[in-house]
């Protein structure tokens, strides 16, 4: 799922950590996000948005999250590899 922020757009099935807390700046409180993703199986990266674009990605990840995936099959000759399923892990609130 491809979120729209104020200056890039963020893919949010390569994310698999997020951190929210909240931070002072100039005296302000301010959310403040930080993703973690891997692409390629290695290659791992760590972005921080603050103001706006922490809140909009807060409530893209709580939309996100209430996406049901679909039902796997019943069928037992062809398993399904449930590994790779597109899943948001560890969201902390702090």
């Amino acid at each position: 799922m491809w979120v729209k922020l104020t200056g890039e757009y963020v893919n949010l099935d390569h994310i698999v950590r997020v951190r929210v807390n909240k931070a002072l700046k100039n005296g302000l409180t301010e959310w403040v996000v930080e993703l973690e993703g891997i692409i390629k199986g290695e290659l791992t990266y760590f972005t921080r948005y603050r103001g706006i674009d922490a809140e909009i990605v807060m409530h893209a990840l709580e939309i996100y999250s209430r996406i049901d995936p679909a039902p796997a099959p019943n069928n037992q000759a062809d398993p399904v590899n449930t590994t790779s399923t597109n899943t948001v892990h560890d969201v902390k609130i702090m």
